[in-house]
């Protein structure tokens, strides 16, 4: 969803506020149900998202913003918001088609491909195309002959990790371990 635009999907049921973010909403649900909400735990246990980027420099070029539960350092900004997310279970980019919901934009715009069944992503070589970069990256290896994938056992290489573990297979049910 475009933060941009002033598209407000998600409906309060109880009174009838609309929001832009999902999240947004569930934190509103707090106030009619008299719950906490995740923001006000988080902030209690020292860890507000606010509380933490207010504790961060102010963006200068090639500024870094630390994570002040992990460590970890981002850079723009945004990119520490979107990492937030990964301690705090925040998915607040949901699917209008089939309710999944994801940590970012991007994640949700490659699950709609699995609906829509888009595929953006053409192999410049024979044409065929993909909804992943990732799948076009291993179509590639059919062209260039490129076998990055060995077998430990016998040394045999392949361009893609699913035909070498179904290879591994072969070894163990050879060998008789259990597969």
């Amino acid at each position: 969803m475009d933060v941009h635009t002033e598209e407000k999907p998600f409906t309060c049921q109880m009174c009838g506020s609309a929001f832009s973010q999902l999240l947004d909403l569930k934190e509103h649900i707090c106030i009619h149900s008299g719950e906490k909400s995740f923001s006000e735990d988080f902030s209690e246990a020292g860890h507000s998202e606010e509380a933490n980027l207010r504790q961060t420099p102010i963006a200068t070029n090639n500024a870094e913003f630390p994570c002040r539960i992990c460590g970890s350092s981002f850079s723009p900004r945004s990119r520490l918001l979107r990492h937030m997310r990964s301690h705090t279970g925040e998915k607040p980019f949901g699917c209008r088609i089939c309710g999944a919901a994801f940590p970012d934009k991007s994640k949700l715009k490659r699950h709609i491909r699995m609906h829509t069944g888009e595929k953006p992503f053409p192999c410049q070589v024979c044409g065929t195309s993909f909804s992943q970069p990732s799948g076009l990256k291993e179509h590639i290896r059919v062209h260039t002959g490129e076998r990055p994938f060995s077998c430990q056992v016998c040394g045999a290489a392949f361009a893609q990790t699913s035909t070498l573990k179904g290879h591994m297979n072969r070894h163990k049910k050879a060998l008789g371990w259990n597969v």
